[in-house]
């Protein structure tokens, strides 16, 4: 073996584990609200760490049975109104992270399971920029939690209000 391919070798073999290694996001605390009857809309929350050296880029969330979803930020206005707005997307710093959470950023989930009963588990994908996903299940919640709130999303100019039960 000549010494141009032991060198190659060497250097395949030194940066393989980097090569072949998942996303550094870790998804944990993942859990869903069940929606009330007829409801057509529910939450998705969970804790999102890069433990990574580079940033992460959540462009989307897929959850099992759902027709769509949507990553949105909680703000309240001036007028103390607090209120929704879709995110695009997502970036996570290096050897950070960022909790979904009622109030705060969280997942809204359309085309509500309607069969959703609490302790049951359903799928996650959380897509990543460059087109990686990590995985999770999502506990569902009923509605006896004390973390229930009411808010407004903006939709294309018009406010939608419901509750979150």
């Amino acid at each position: 073996m000549n010494i141009t391919k032991l060198a190659l070798l060497i250097t395949a073999a030194l940066y393989a584990p980097a090569l072949f290694a998942g996303p550094s996001l870790k998804i944990s605390s993942a859990w869903i609200r069940v929606p009330p009857p007829g409801a057509k809309v529910t939450a998705l929350y969970f804790t999102a760490e890069n433990t990574g050296t580079t940033a992460q880029t959540i462009t989307k969330i897929s959850v099992e049975g759902a027709n769509r979803t949507e990553m949105h930020q909680s703000i309240t206005d001036a007028k103390g109104m607090m209120r929704m707005e879709p995110l695009p997307q997502l970036k996570l710093d290096p050897n950070s992270m960022l909790n979904f959470a009622p109030g705060g950023n969280h997942a809204m989930v359309f085309g509500a399971l309607p069969k959703l009963k609490t302790g049951a588990k359903i799928k996650v994908t959380v897509h990543l920029e460059g087109g990686a996903s990590v995985q999770t299940e999502a506990v569902a919640r009923g509605s006896s939690d004390s973390d229930a709130g009411q808010h407004q999303h903006s939709n294309g100019g018009t406010a939608n209000q419901h509750h979150h039960e």
